[in-house]
């Protein structure tokens, strides 16, 4: 097997899929806004904006820019720490707990007409190869 071409052909379909629209909201979701949102929620509403930065794997210019666009929409607050000002406290609100919910439930029903177009076979075998995919990645970067 020709490994160097299939991983070529791999990053072909990466990037065709960043043009389709719901490429574009599953890329958009792994490393913007939402998942912004989703790591809040996963530890307990609130975060410093480094730490979102690193376990993002994003600049903290990238943070910064999408923590503007979320307290312009009022999906998060940021405020100063009182014991030193220069520290930044990231906290997820109700209206965006509840936008993240949304996005959440239209990324699962996206999956599930793809998954319902696959059938049962492949949808089993796409889910055990993503799977197969993570644990490759945690144990070669941790």
């Amino acid at each position: 097997m020709d490994y160097a071409s299939c991983a070529k052909e791999m990053l072909q379909l990466f990037a065709e899929a960043r043009w389709t629209e719901a490429g574009r909201a599953v890329h958009q979701g792994m490393s913007g806004e939402a998942a912004v949102l989703y790591d809040l929620r996963e530890h307990e509403g609130q975060a410093h904006p480094r730490e979102l930065s690193q376990r993002l794997g994003v600049s903290t210019a990238r943070v910064a820019a999408i923590l503007g666009h979320l307290e312009e929409a009022g999906l998060i607050t940021r405020q100063r720490q009182s014991d030193d000002k220069r520290q930044i406290l990231v906290e997820l609100t109700v209206t965006g707990a509840r936008s993240l919910e949304e996005y959440i439930a239209r990324m699962q029903e996206r999956f599930r007409l793809m998954f319902e177009a696959f059938g049962e076979e492949d949808t089993l075998a796409y889910i055990r190869l993503q799977r197969k995919m993570m644990a490759y990645f945690q144990q070669r970067h941790s």
